[in-house]
């Protein structure tokens, strides 16, 4: 494609199972004030009416693309759209949520690397706003100040919300790991804002964020090692974010505790020497003091 007939903004929706959310999905961006943009759905390999409904909306309009591809995960379906991506920015959507009117008009005003907007996040019948200040960094030392204010927001966990220069991603080759199956699009952003020039954050609502309910959550060492892979990265790319360092080496600790405790009493001793020799505990600084936690926790509340 000419690169004078590029759209301003490319969104990126990558879509399995959810033909029961897809259509209020596809048609907030529709909808959209704004129209120069292209949508790219990825169907990874879904299993319900999903592909259907993406072709009709395709077949309706010529700014939807629709890439059908084996199941390989949320973070290669990602990638896909990335990589088909023809738009100066990119914005990411899931095929579950919805984007709120006027949201891609308000991104489009700002020319910055990366912009950053408000979340609402719908949790049963509480709705909580996630909303950034308003202000703009220049300086690649001020960065850290993103994280250690919004290091626990839906607005820097989550790739949705954002408006990216496509060049950062391509010229930095930051794609979402898809090795990771929690956390990585937390990664993903901390990858973003370290490579970035200008960074821009608007308190404007852009994004619905619909959390999911029910079911039971089962703890697994893969979280643990996820949460572990994340920490090492944040202070790899931001060493002294002691805030969001801290605020997730916390969060491990807990998930840790959560894990143990579900298993057996004749199996709890194994899996915490096991875990206890993990090289994530010598990394950090207060290291010692988390393993005298796990010490003391272990004989109050886990009986060993």
């Amino acid at each position: 494609m000419n690169m004078m007939n590029n759209p301003k903004i490319s969104i990126v929706v990558p879509v399995y199972n959810t033909e029961k959310w897809l259509k209020r999905s596809l048609d907030s961006i529709i909808n959209q004030s704004f129209t120069d943009f292209e949508l790219i759905l990825v169907d990874d390999g879904s299993k319900d009416s999903s592909p259907t409904i993406c072709d009709s909306y395709a077949a309706l309009d010529s700014r939807v693309k629709v890439i059908h591809k084996i199941n390989g995960g949320v973070s290669s379906a990602r990638n896909a759209g990335i990589e088909h991506a023809t738009g100066e920015y990119i914005t990411f959507a899931d095929s579950d949520d919805e984007m709120l009117p006027g949201a891609l008009a308000e991104m489009a005003k700002f020319d910055e690397d990366v912009i950053i907007s408000g979340i609402l996040v719908l949790l049963q019948d509480e709705i909580r706003e996630h909303t950034p200040q308003n202000k703009v960094y220049s300086r690649k030392e001020d960065f850290n100040h993103i994280i250690n204010s919004h290091y626990n927001d839906a607005c820097l966990r989550g790739p949705y919300a954002k408006s990216i220069r496509r060049t950062i991603l391509l010229d930095n080759h930051i794609r979402f790991d898809h090795n990771l199956h929690w956390g990585e699009d937390y990664l993903f952003n901390l990858q973003l804002i370290s490579k970035a020039d200008s960074i821009r954050l608007i308190p404007a609502m852009t994004y619905k964020y619909y959390m999911g309910i029910g079911g039971s959550y089962k703890f697994s060492i893969d979280e643990f090692n996820y949460t572990s892979t994340i920490i090492e990265n944040a202070i790899s790319y931001f060493g002294n974010c002691k805030q969001a360092i801290e605020a997730n080496r916390k969060g491990l600790y807990a998930i840790l505790m959560c894990y143990i405790s579900s298993h057996r009493h004749n199996q709890k001793m194994k899996l915490a020497k096991k875990i206890l020799r993990y090289r994530i505990w010598q990394k950090f600084p207060t290291g010692r003091k988390y393993r005298s936690l796990f010490e003391i926790s272990r004989v109050l509340f886990l009986g060993f």
